[in-house]
């Protein structure tokens, strides 16, 4: 940078890639910086008042590392509101702005999304889908500058999903029109390391837009709620000995506070939460939203289907250990 007056001549610097520079760092005077970008893209500008002030700018471009579930900070039924883009990786489901979410699903990487087979079969039209991607309260649009909505180009729907009897296979993909970019509060939620399958006894959290109680109203803000996960044939019991089969994992609530996944939070991930966001299961079914105190959910296992997911993305997932 040139001159040494501060009082005209401004630099500015949004490392996060934001383009109304907010959160921005400011400079004047003369000297060298170096900054390096959090995301894909980095934004900067040059003010001057005057006819004396200069900057020489240099740009170093490097492939974009793998890297997964991060959170800017490290309704579900009994739950609570979370931080706002608490979870950059949820995002909901719409059929247009002004209706509310019918589900909810999970960005695994630049062009792909994780959420319920029964979510797919309710909705099986691409064209008709909004993503909210980066949002916290959907009845306004002002309490998160990472809001961006997305749009859906094709559906992958798992072969082998049925509803009847009982559920199975409840997963699908969906193919957005343009790649997701990356930011503080919009990014993929790490798949979980391909050698682990038995989570029981892991605390998760659930998080959804859906409805606070059975037939009950919709939650604009993102809640969420923590639970454990029990092991299947636990789960089958409370279900009258239905067939939980291992491709499902369930959740439990330990409290006896009627913590549960609710109506509309379908499709939306069951997260282990440690210095990374990892997507457990996929919301899938339940009995009437917790009632009963200690409330038992139905999951899709998401690693039962990682060979799956791999394939139809094309490898385009990242994977951690």
């Amino acid at each position: 940078m040139g001159s040494n007056a501060c009082s005209t001549e401004y630099f500015y610097v949004a490392v996060d890639g934001d383009e109304y520079l907010r959160g921005s760092e400011q400079f004047c005077g003369k000297g060298v910086i170096q900054r390096k970008s959090l995301f894909r893209s980095v934004v900067f500008a040059y003010t001057s008042g005057g006819s004396w002030g200069s900057f020489r700018c240099q740009l170093y471009a490097a492939p974009q590392p793998c890297d997964c579930g991060w959170s800017v900070n490290t309704k579900i039924v009994n739950g609570q509101e979370t931080g706002i883009n608490e979870y950059p990786g949820v995002v909901a489901l719409k059929t247009s702005e002004a209706a509310p979410p019918f589900c909810s699903a999970t960005i695994i990487s630049h062009y792909y999304l994780l959420t319920a087979a029964h979510c797919t079969e309710l909705v099986p039209n691409p064209a008709s889908y909004i993503i909210k991607a980066g949002d916290h309260n959907l009845a306004i649009s002002t309490e998160t500058k990472y809001a961006v909505n997305y749009y859906v180009a094709q559906i992958i729907q798992h072969p082998g999903y049925t509803s009847r009897p009982t559920m199975i296979n409840d997963i699908s993909l969906l193919r957005t029109t343009t790649a997701i970019e990356w930011s503080r509060g919009v990014g993929p939620m790490c798949l979980p390391p391909p050698m682990e399958n038995d989570f029981t006894y892991t605390y998760v959290d659930l998080v959804g837009w859906g409805t606070t109680s059975f037939a009950g109203a919709y939650s604009d803000t993102l809640q969420k709620t923590t639970v454990i996960i029990t092991d299947n044939e636990s789960c089958a019991k409370t279900y009258n000995d239905t067939t939980i089969y291992p491709s499902q994992i369930c959740t439990y609530d330990y409290t006896g506070t009627s913590r549960d996944s609710c109506q509309y939070d379908s499709g939306g991930p069951v997260i282990r939460r440690t210095l990374r966001q990892y997507i457990l299961g996929c919301i899938s079914f339940g009995k009437f939203c917790g009632q009963g105190g200690y409330a038992t959910g139905v999951n899709t296992r998401i690693s039962s289907y990682l060979s799956w997911i791999y394939q139809s993305t094309g490898y385009s997932t990242c994977v951690v250990s």
